[in-house]
């Protein structure tokens, strides 16, 4: 669904939505929707479809009308990371009679199948709905990475939000169905010929915009496979690989010329000078402006005669 479908059944102003990579098949979409309004009202209907939603609350959402098939329960206060379940076959509606902020997963059944199939993880049956409201830590720490992708909609790397969407998909597979055997032990990582495609690619595209979806093409593999691949063999996922070599690429414009800090940033790929002093200092442990003088400090004693 679209950010104005979704803004249009919950009846906010916007639902900021990011959409996987995913060709010949609909996409998964990860959504915010929020309300501060103690008595929102209930939601519009949607029409049937075999696909399921996952929406995992980011506050407390104290009390609001839960309908599947027409059957309504009153939930009590949910806590943040109370997951909700549904298939939308089952005309799921909600009565709001509190505040409410979550993020809202989206995957339909063929393309639950599809990547599942691709990494020899078949599907058995629906997804089992847990207890309406039941925390689920995992779903809330990928509802939580995602929310500054959602709050910078044009910045947000590709690689990171199919990251997301892949890391969803398996969860919800592993937990939520039958039982998930272990596929990382059974398939080898990538190839040397693999490895240096896929870092080529992500090396030549620091802005972000290429997709696991092309990696993986490029390889010749699926993309749930190309992506746990890609972890085995170089002990990261591909999103956070972009972000290393994009360090990279600003210490070398650091140590070489005296260009503005918000000059790198966007040359490195980065949407803001503190998107970048964010990465920077996270990877580095140091300020990029730190980082600067420290290597010019280390470039001048170099330099003095012995």
């Amino acid at each position: 669904m679209s950010n104005a479908a979704i803004a249009h059944r919950f009846r906010v102003r916007q639902a900021p939505t990011l959409s996987s990579s995913t060709p010949c098949r609909s996409p998964i979409t990860i959504s915010r929707v929020a309300c501060s309004d103690p008595e929102h009202g209930l939601s519009r209907s949607v029409p049937v479809e075999d696909s399921y939603v996952a929406n995992i609350t980011v506050m407390e959402m104290l009390s609001a009308d839960i309908s599947l098939n027409g059957y309504v329960k009153r939930r009590g206060p949910t806590p943040p990371g109370g997951l909700y379940l549904f298939n939308f076959q089952t005309d799921p509606l909600c009565n709001f009679h509190t505040a409410f902020d979550f993020v809202r997963f989206y995957i339909s059944r063929a393309t639950l199948e599809g990547i599942a199939y691709e990494a020899g993880m078949p599907v058995t049956g629906s997804l089992a709905r847990p207890e309406l409201g039941a925390v689920d830590p995992v779903l809330f720490n990928l509802a939580k990475a995602a929310l500054p992708a959602l709050e910078n909609i044009d910045s947000a790397s590709q690689l990171f939000i199919d990251y997301l969407c892949l890391a969803f998909h398996t969860h919800v597979i592993c937990n939520y169905t039958g039982p998930c055997r272990d596929i990382s032990r059974t398939r080898p990582g990538l190839a040397p010929w693999q490895v240096r495609t896929a870092t080529e690619l992500i090396s030549a595209g620091l802005d972000g915009k290429v997709s696991i979806d092309e990696l993986a093409s490029a390889c010749n593999l699926s993309q749930s496979y190309f992506s746990r691949a890609f972890l085995q063999t170089l002990g990261m996922p591909p999103h956070r690989y972009l972000l290393h070599r994009r360090v990279d690429r600003a210490k070398a414009l650091l140590s070489l010329e005296d260009r503005p800090l918000l000059e790198i940033a966007l040359l490195c790929g980065f949407a803001t000078q503190s998107h970048f002093t964010r990465v920077f200092t996270a990877v580095e442990g140091v300020s990029p402006g730190r980082w600067r003088r420290r290597a010019a400090s280390l470039e001048t004693s170099s330099q003095r005669p012995n």
